[in-house]
């Protein structure tokens, strides 16, 4: 059975990007890399309900709305990309999950390594996402 996951590019009017520095546990995917909000779609849960579920879980935010941008898939993987507009301060969000969080530019993304402010270093962006953010800013184009 394949992994059924949602992902959401949240941005400021598609100019900068909120990402998060995922744990440095052994048993997620893509562990102490930048990574977008999201996570598994739980049984039996509409794809749309999970956006908001893992948004509130792991932010305490609720977007107004969201986009679907398109769904990948692999031999072990169904991952559905939504985006999403960002309309309150980052101060307003609360980081529940994750190490850090942070806004970043296309250009920083496409560097593929993102500075921390809370940790003073470079950490890698997840190498999956590097096409993810190639379809979501063709799909805004």
């Amino acid at each position: 059975m394949k992994k059924e996951v949602v992902i959401v590019f949240l941005h400021y009017s598609y100019s900068s990007y909120l990402l998060q520095l995922r744990d440095f546990k052994s048993y997620i995917d893509y562990p102490g890399q930048w990574g977008t909000f999201g996570g598994r779609v739980e049984k039996d849960e509409a794809v749309d309900s999970a956006v908001y579920r893992e948004l509130l879980e792991e932010l305490h935010y609720v977007p107004p709305s969201i986009r679907k941008i398109r769904t990948y898939t692999t031999d072990n993987l169904v991952c559905h990309s939504f985006c999403c507009d960002l309309k309150i301060p980052l101060s307003n969000l609360v980081l529940s999950e994750g190490l850090d969080m942070g806004v970043f530019t296309m250009d920083e993304i496409f560097s593929e390594r993102l500075y921390s402010q809370k940790y003073k270093k470079h950490f890698p962006l997840a190498h999956i996402l590097v096409e993810y953010f190639k379809d979501l800013f063709d799909f805004i184009a």
